[in-house]
């Protein structure tokens, strides 16, 4: 059967299930969602970065998601394809330039030890304090002293830093600081 004529939606699981790994790896990224989750480690890097947006995953079931391997979830865009298809634990997997293409609504899925990877025009691009607020308190904790001099002064409050974060703050920022949150400078 060659695939690149004939669309696996076309074919019933048992048919989808006889594919050949040639025949999986020569799919495209539309047709991922018919496969069985013991036929997406088939998959090649090039075909998963292929994937160009999240919505390319709605139709994956759980277990299909959950099969996906360290090197193919490496080769994600994750520019075009959002976190929130991928298991925390998967999410560990992300590499630094992965995270580094993550966009600011996403940031509160990363963990403590990859929140030193994120460029400090990703945390300048958070427009307010709640997308900080929903990160946890050791994410917030991770963040690096040029990441917390990158905040913007509608997202920074001071309640959600550290003492020694509050000392990494630039006159600018002091000067921007409501009153409420004077209590918390030294």
């Amino acid at each position: 059967l060659n695939v690149a004529n004939v669309r696996i939606n076309l074919l019933t699981p048992t048919q989808v299930g006889y594919l050949t790994t040639a025949q999986v790896q020569s799919l495209p990224f539309w047709d991922f969602e018919f496969l069985s989750p013991a036929q997406i480690p088939l998959l090649t890097t090039s075909q998963i970065a292929s994937i160009n947006a999240t919505g390319a995953f709605d139709n994956w079931s759980a277990a299909s998601k959950a099969a996906l391997t360290v090197p193919q979830i490496q080769s994600l865009n994750m520019s075009l394809v959002r976190p929130t298809v991928l298991s925390p634990a998967q999410l560990g997997s992300l590499t630094a330039v992965q995270i580094q293409s993550i966009a600011y609504y996403d940031l509160n899925l990363l963990t403590a030890p990859q929140i030193p990877y994120l460029t400090t025009a990703q945390i300048a691009s958070m427009p307010t304090t709640g997308f900080l607020s929903a990160w946890t308190p050791a994410a917030r904790a991770a963040l690096t002293a040029p990441q917390v001099r990158a905040i913007g002064a509608g997202a920074l409050s001071l309640p959600l830093l550290t003492a020694s974060q509050i000392g990494f703050l630039t006159t600018a920022q002091v000067q921007s600081l409501p009153f409420w949150d004077f209590e918390f400078l030294s």
